[in-house]
């Protein structure tokens, strides 16, 4: 909680306050008064909906945050721009509206549309060194956003789950890949036994037919020795008769 934290809103309804009072005052350079202007457009809306700005600059107020209230103390304290106060507020509440206007993917009001558009037209009238803060944040902030994502510790859960579940399958697949040669090896030992058993049935098989073949034989001798028994018998019968 950053925005929604009583001193701070203190600390930012007061810095409204000085805006209004000198957002049309003659003696602020132009370009100083639009600054001014921006910087009454973000934090206002700011205090309107602290807990969506709490939530969507998460990494800016954790970058930023103690520097961001240093400057509103610092420019609600001092009379004059000195030390370009007015510069380095609107870059540091600039940072923090940008943020939240990329993470959140809202669509932009005129005014809000209007800070935008003032920080990327007007580049040249900053400071060296607000001139790099400006475009760092128009130009790489969303990589750096994506960078903060990736290492915060809410995606390093869901990267250990992935990690989890990456294992897991990959376990699973070793466990597949197992039961498949398993079951290849036991259907492979299957038809060695089916062929072991066709080889057995072959030789009984074949053991049948050698026994049928000496069955025959033995009834062929026996055939034959019954036609020699009669023949002999006959050949007596016949002398006896002549006899």
């Amino acid at each position: 909680m950053f925005f929604s934290k009583e001193e701070n809103e203190l600390i930012i309804k007061n810095t409204i306050k000085y805006c209004e009072r000198n957002v049309n005052n003659g003696k602020v350079l132009d370009f100083d008064r639009s600054l001014i202007n921006g910087i009454y457009i973000m934090l206002s809306a700011f205090i309107k909906e602290p807990a969506f700005w709490d939530e969507h600059c998460s990494f800016g107020i954790s970058d930023i945050g103690d520097s961001f209230l240093t400057r509103l103390n610092k420019f609600n304290n001092s009379i004059s721009d000195e030390g370009g106060k007015v510069e380095a507020l609107y870059i540091s509440s600039f940072r923090l509206f940008y943020e939240g206007y990329l993470t959140s993917g809202i669509e932009l009001s005129s005014d809000y549309n209007n800070v935008i558009k003032l920080s990327k037209d007007n580049t040249g009238n900053f400071s060296e060194n607000a001139q790099e803060y400006i475009n760092f944040t128009m130009r790489d902030l969303s990589t750096h956003l994506f960078r903060k994502l990736m290492s915060s510790p809410e995606v390093k859960v869901i990267k250990e789950i992935s990690g989890t579940v990456s294992s897991a399958n990959s376990l699973t697949q070793e466990w597949n890949d197992k039961l498949a040669e398993k079951i290849e090896k036991a259907d492979n030992l299957k038809k060695s036994i089916e062929g072991y058993t066709d080889a057995f049935n072959f030789v009984g098989l074949h053991q049948g037919f050698d026994k049928l073949h000496k069955r025959k034989v033995e009834e062929k001798n026996r055939l034959i020795g019954l036609m020699f028994f009669f023949g002999y018998f006959d050949n007596i019968t016949f002398c006896s008769k002549n006899m």
